[in-house]
């Protein structure tokens, strides 16, 4: 988890586990020039993970944590790594 993700959780928990889109971009200080895409990127790689789920368009809630991916493994692989 990154800096940026754990303050994104942090506020969400004080802000009975809810957070929007506009308050995340408040929370991280982008120097981007499309700083909105930045953190609507990050915000969904935190959904992917499980970390965040999305309600409703720009609003999320806390997630239960990382999704775990069943491992598939190939006929011919010999080995996981």
């Amino acid at each position: 988890m990154t800096k940026k993700q754990k303050i994104i959780i942090e506020f969400a928990r004080q802000n009975n586990n809810t957070l929007t889109k506009k308050d995340a971009m408040g929370l991280i200080n982008t120097h981007y020039h499309n700083g909105s895409k930045h953190v609507g990127d990050s915000l969904s790689r935190m959904v992917k993970a499980g970390f965040l789920i999305r309600v409703k368009r720009g609003v999320f809630e806390l997630g239960k944590g990382t999704r775990l991916k069943p491992v598939t493994i190939i006929e011919n692989q010999l080995s996981i790594l």
